[in-house]
């Protein structure tokens, strides 16, 4: 038996993971659009059900092991032993489909170990739920095992369909066992329960530290453990020679597996045996759990990997690294997205603590201490050495908690730099919490070995005693313009090792020299219209398409005047094919160019104008959305309104092009006035005759009031009074359009508030 101070700590766990793989989160029955194949196998798949069992005897197991040195369990595994023949083959013109459905009643998820798995070139596995808002996959011939374990992502249900697909033409056989059926018995994806959305109250969502600590939180990860029931948090590591090796460090007891509750029980001892080490090299690790937005409840795309190798630990700090099996580096699914994060082994007490963990199964979360954390002996808050110890007091400026699902989560110093990962605590949101991270200083040198130490395989060159963080590069396009105009040089900057330009492709544009270098020569190949470019880069792992990038070729088109206004078409003013507008006096009325989208708002080399032939009639005008323009005409007559875009420079040319259209102004019957105008606290708005001697007679009119990015700041409806008031107290100064509704007349005016 562990000494008694172990047991009455709680060593926290973890929760939920992805693979090499994506998992997408759908919209309900988006998937079957996005996958229609996904249609025949949700038809016509043969169905497998788990047997019932008592839940009781898990969940007081559970209970009793509430404050012990294991992983977090919230599943039930079943033995299975699936095969081909267990499904069913539908083919189609171009591929073979086997498929098969796996139900397990009541379940609040289901993911599932395969013992063998492989899959010919071409061919594709996926994993869905019944609603088609979850789905894992491709898994393809790159994630084929040899002698080892395949664990797949958590979904979300009941049920869930495993469809294979291979082409027709393929003269492999793909071979597959399905040896476990994990029953999710913890609802991680419910806010009914303990697990997605549902940590202590008390927990900050990670995002909404966003993007102070973006960098780091893209290099937290969630481990899924080789039994598929338990889950650990841990963090991808730098290296001096920053080479982007996936180093991810850990807790120990999250290898160390065995039930302390067992007296003498040789699985965890605080020494590891082999076959721990093994199944800690068939785990599941994923990136980017974690919410979008502040707040929000989009889940960030994440990407899964199977398989690491073990490469130290130590229990005197509960430390273990591994180093993902994959190259991630060149992951095709997730470029940019992740951080090898730096460290600090001067061993230095860090004057504040910064958490980022995934608590009970939750998404990505973010706790603070603003206290220096001593060096004690793990449980100590005084005395000792080996561990960090943290108190995250309630009603400070300290925030967060860490939970259950925690375990092997980094501790970040003052300069965001880990320094040890979670070990132990008493989490909680209603008082003072304490927790342990073993200390990496103490796990550099460990017990002086390589299988015990951080040192070998976290500085393979130099003597470094901090290291920094580093992103994984983001390819970028470079010497591409807003507009092509003659023959240009285009590339791709910031390639990560191992990247390389496979080809370009263009539209409107040719590769004199071909279409497999950067730089890369592009020559326009139309004298005006949309173009556009897209580098497809190799990663070493696969292909990358990096976002369109569009420009204009040549001269602009010539420009299109459309309103939000109807209009007829008209010859009376001399030019064929001429729009013609008819308003009131003091509505607003906005004139855009359709043309414009196209060249990307005439940036770059052009010029754009709006103006009204011979100054026209009393009016006033505003810019309105991007390129647009208002007008108000305060008095009868007709306008002529023109847009021009001018050309200049770099191969281009010089050009001037216009295009006219035409406003016939009539008379308001009613007059909209303002008073005060400019306004503060409030103003007055009136509705009066134009005719002097008219007397106003009761109308109901509609009142809408627009700042300048058209939001409404207010309304009122059904007015029969020809005075009314809004207030502007709490608007800020600029200048707002208020507008008048009269049947099928609209009165415009401009107020100005200024306080």
């Amino acid at each position: 038996m562990k000494p008694i101070l172990f047991t009455i700590l709680i060593l926290l766990g973890v929760i939920s993971t992805f693979a090499q793989v994506p998992t997408r989160v759908y919209e309900k029955g988006e998937a079957f659009e996005k996958h229609p194949k996904f249609k025949i196998s949700q038809n016509n798949s043969p169905e497998k059900k788990m047997p019932v069992f008592d839940l009781a005897p898990l969940l007081a197991e559970d209970e009793a092991m509430k404050g012990l040195d294991v992983p977090f369990r919230f599943g039930k595994s079943f033995e299975v032993n699936l095969e081909l023949k267990d499904g069913k083959w539908i083919k189609t013109d171009s591929t073979e489909v086997w498929n098969i459905k796996i139900t397990s009643p009541n379940a609040y998820s289901l993911n599932f170990i395969f013992t063998k798995l492989y899959l010919p070139e071409g061919a594709e596995l996926y994993i869905f739920n019944d609603d088609g808002t979850m789905v894992y996959g491709p898994v393809t011939e790159k994630q084929n095992q040899h002698g080892k374990s395949y664990l797949t992502d958590i979904i979300q249900g009941k049920s869930a369909i495993i469809q294979l697909s291979i082409p027709i033409t393929s003269k492999e056989k793909p071979e597959l066992i399905i040896q476990r059926v994990v029953h999710g018995y913890r609802n991680i994806f419910s806010n009914l329960d303990i697990g997605y959305g549902e940590s202590g109250p008390c927990n900050e969502d990670v995002a909404c530290y966003f993007p102070a600590w973006q960098d780091e939180a893209d290099g937290v990860v969630q481990i899924l453990l080789s039994n598929g029931n338990e889950l650990c948090s841990g963090s991808l590591l730098n290296n001096t020679a920053q080479d982007y090796r996936p180093f991810i460090l850990t807790a120990f007891h999250c290898i160390d597996i065995g039930n302390p509750n067992i007296d003498g029980d040789p699985d965890e001892n605080g020494i590891l045996e082999q076959y721990e080490i093994d199944e800690a090299e068939e785990w599941l690790v994923r990136f980017r759990f974690r919410h979008t937005t502040c707040g929000g409840s989009t889940i960030a795309n994440g990407v899964t990997y199977d398989d690491t190798h073990f490469r130290a630990a130590w229990n005197t700090t509960d430390f273990a690294l591994v180093e993902l099996e994959d190259n991630i580096i060149n992951d095709t699914y997730s470029v940019g997205q992740k951080v090898w994060l730096g460290w600090d082994r001067t061993g230095n007490t860090p004057t504040n603590g910064t958490y980022i963990h995934h608590p009970s199964g939750d998404v990505m979360k973010y706790a603070y201490n603003n206290d220096a954390l001593p060096e004690t002996a793990r449980g100590s808050t005084s005395s000792g050495q080996n561990f960090w110890y943290t108190k995250i007091d309630v009603g400070t400026s300290d925030k967060g908690t860490l939970e259950n699902g925690s375990s092997g989560s980094p501790v970040f110093d003052q300069n965001s730099r880990v320094v040890g990962q979670l070990n132990s605590g008493f989490p909680g949101c209603n008082s003072t919490k304490e927790f342990w991270h073993g200390c990496l200083f103490r796990s550099w040198t460990g017990d002086s070995t390589d299988t015990g130490r951080l040192s070998n395989w976290l500085q393979p060159t130099g003597t470094a005693t901090t290291l920094n963080s580093v992103r994984q590069p983001t390819p970028k396009y470079s010497g591409i313009e807003n507009d092509l105009c003659s023959n240009s040089n285009f590339s791709v900057t910031n390639l990560a090792p191992g990247y390389a330009i496979h080809h370009w492709n263009g539209n409107n544009v040719t590769f004199p020299n071909g279409n497999t270098s950067s730089p890369v020569l592009v020559s326009p190949n139309t004298t005006s219209g949309q173009g556009w470019v897209e580098a497809v880069i190799n990663t070493g792992a696969g292909q990358y398409t990096m976002a369109r990038r569009n420009f204009w070729i040549g001269m602009p088109l010539l420009p299109e005047i459309n309103s939000y206004s109807p209009y007829i078409w008209t010859t009376a003013y001399g030019e064929p094919a001429a729009k013609e507008y008819t308003i009131y006096t003091e509505q607003d009325i906005v004139f855009y160019d359709e043309n414009t989208n196209l060249y990307g708002g005439l940036v770059g080399n052009f010029d754009w104008t709006w103006y009204l032939d011979d100054g026209g009639i009393y009016h006033d005008e505003y810019d309105y959305g991007d390129e647009g323009k208002m007008y108000i005409f305060h008095q009868p007559g007709t306008v002529r309104l023109r847009t021009s875009v001018e050309s200049v420079g770099d191969g281009c040319g010089s050009t001037d092009l216009s295009a006219p259209v035409y406003v016939v102004v009539i008379e308001q019957e009613y007059l909209l006035s303002l008073s005060p105008n400019p306004a503060s606290g409030e103003t007055t708005i009136k509705i009066e005759s134009t005719k002097k001697d008219k007397v106003y007679k009761e109308i109901e009119w509609e009142l809408e009031v627009f700042d300048q990015t058209q939001a409404l700041k207010a309304k009122t409806n059904k007015l029969t009074v020809n005075t009314t008031k809004i207030q502007t107290s709490n608007w800020k100064d600029g200048v707002y359009i208020v507008r008048a509704k009269i049947g099928d007349k609209i009165l415009t005016e401009k107020l100005i508030v200024k306080h």
